[in-house]
C-alpha cells in the first residue's frame, strides 16, 4: 500500500501539516531538524507527494496543459518535445491532449485540463470546426482563469500571447527560390484554406509570382490537408497540368509527392522540383534530401513556455490582458529536390 501524509508525520513524529510544507515549496516555515526527519521518514516510507491532490488543495499545480491538433504529424510531435523540455527545465512537468484538429475537443481538453488544475495552458488550436465552434473557442479563450498561449495558430480576436512563423514570408521565400532557378509553371499544393497559416503561405507564392511578372493561375493550387495524402489526386493534379515543380506547405504533402513520383518512375528532381515547409528531421534522409522552409520551432517554443512561466510567476489571470504577438522568420534550407532551368 503506498504511504500517505499521515505515515510520514506518524514516523517523524511531527504534524501534517509540517509534512505538507516540507513538500510544497514551504520547508522555510519548520526547522531544519524537522525537516531532516521528514525527509527520512519518507525516504524509508518510499513516500512520494502526490501533486494532483497538492494542486487541488491549493487550486494551482506545477503542471502545465499543452493541446496539439495533430500528434501523427512529427511537426506537433517536436512542439510537445520542446515544450516538456522546456517546461522541465523550470520544474513544471506537462499534460497534453490531442484533438484531431477538431475543435470540439480542444473544448474539452480545456475543461479536462482545467479539472486538473494546471497552472498555465499551451494550445495550438484546431483549424476545423463551424463558426459556431470558432466562436466557442474564442469565447473559452477569452474567459480562461490561467495563463494561456497559443503557439503556430493565432486564436483571432483574442488578446492572449501569440507566437507564430512569418508564414507569407516563407511561401515567398519558398516560391522565390524556385523562380531564380528558371521555373515558371509552379504548382502550389496548398494546406486547407480555412487555415490562416494556408493563406498566408498562399499569399506569399502569389507575391512572388508578381515580383517576377508571371500570373497567378488558380487552376495551379491543389488544396490539401496537411497530411500526406491517401491517394495519388495530389500528385497526379501536379503532373497532369505539366508544372515544372512545386511548393508544398508542408513537409508532410511534399512526402505524398516523393511517394507518387517512387511508385511511377518519376524522378525528383528531373521530373518534378519540390520545395516543402517545416524542414522536419525526415527532410534530410530522403533521396533526394528535400528543399525545405525551416520553421525556427526551438526558439519558438521555448519562448513561449518561458513568457508562460512568466505569467505564471506574476499571478496568473492578468497576464492575459496584455496583448503579445510574436512573429519569427523563416528560413530556406537548400538541398537537392529543386533542380535549375535556366542553366
Amino acid at each position: 500500500m503506498r504511504a500517505t501524509i499521515k505515515d510520514v508525520a506518524k514516523r517523524a513524529n511531527c504534524s501534517i501539516t509540517a509534512v505538507s510544507f516540507a513538500f510544497n515549496g514551504k520547508a522555510d516555515k519548520i526547522s531544519e531538524e524537522t525537516l531532516h526527519h521528514i525527509q527520512t521518514a519518507a525516504k524509508d516510507l518510499d513516500y512520494r507527494p502526490n501533486k494532483l491532490a497538492a494542486g487541488l488543495a491549493t487550486g494551482q499545480s506545477r503542471t502545465i496543459g499543452l493541446i496539439i491538433p495533430d500528434n501523427r504529424n512529427p511537426f506537433f510531435g517536436t512542439i510537445l518535445n520542446y515544450v516538456e523540455d522546456y517546461a522541465d527545465k523550470a520544474g513544471f512537468r506537462v499534460i497534453s491532449g490531442n484533438t484531431g484538429d477538431c475543435i470540439a475537443k480542444d473544448l474539452e481538453y480545456i475543461d479536462a485540463l482545467l479539472s486538473y488544475c494546471t497552472a498555465g495552458l499551451v494550445i495550438v488550436r484546431s483549424n476545423s470546426g463551424s463558426s459556431e465552434e470558432q466562436e466557442r473557442l474564442l469565447n473559452r479563450i477569452r474567459h480562461l482563469s490561467i495563463p494561456t498561449v497559443a503557439i503556430d495558430r493565432r486564436i483571432v480576436g483574442s488578446d492572449i500571447p501569440t507566437f507564430v512563423v512569418d508564414n507569407r514570408l516563407g511561401g515567398y521565400l519558398a516560391t522565390e527560390h524556385l523562380l531564380k532557378l528558371g521555373h515558371r509553371r509552379i504548382g502550389c499544393y496548398s494546406g486547407p484554406l480555412y487555415a490562416l497559416s494556408a493563406q498566408m503561405r498562399l499569399e506569399g507564392y502569389k507575391n512572388a509570382l508578381e515580383e517576377y511578372g508571371v500570373p497567378f493561375c488558380e487552376e495551379l493550387v491543389f488544396e490539401g490537408n496537411y497530411q500526406i495524402s491517401s491517394d495519388d489526386a495530389p500528385s497526379r493534379f501536379f503532373f497532369e497540368r505539366g508544372v515544372t515543380a512545386v511548393f508544398a506547405h508542408n513537409d508532410m504533402q511534399a512526402y505524398g509527392l516523393y511517394r507518387y513520383a517512387q511508385a511511377y518512375g518519376q524522378r525528383i528532381p528531373q521530373n518534378l522540383s519540390i520545395v516543402g515547409f517545416d524542414d522536419l528531421d525526415f527532410s534530410t534522409i530522403l533521396t533526394p534530401t528535400l528543399t525545405s522552409i525551416r520553421y525556427p520551432l526551438e526558439t519558438l517554443t521555448k519562448d513561449a513556455v518561458q513568457h508562460l512561466i512568466n505569467l505564471i510567476g506574476n499571478g496568473g489571470k492578468e497576464g492575459n490582458a496584455t496583448e503579445h504577438y510574436t512573429k519569427y522568420a523563416p528560413e530556406l534550407v537548400v538541398r537537392q529536390s529543386v533542380q535549375r532551368l535556366n542553366g
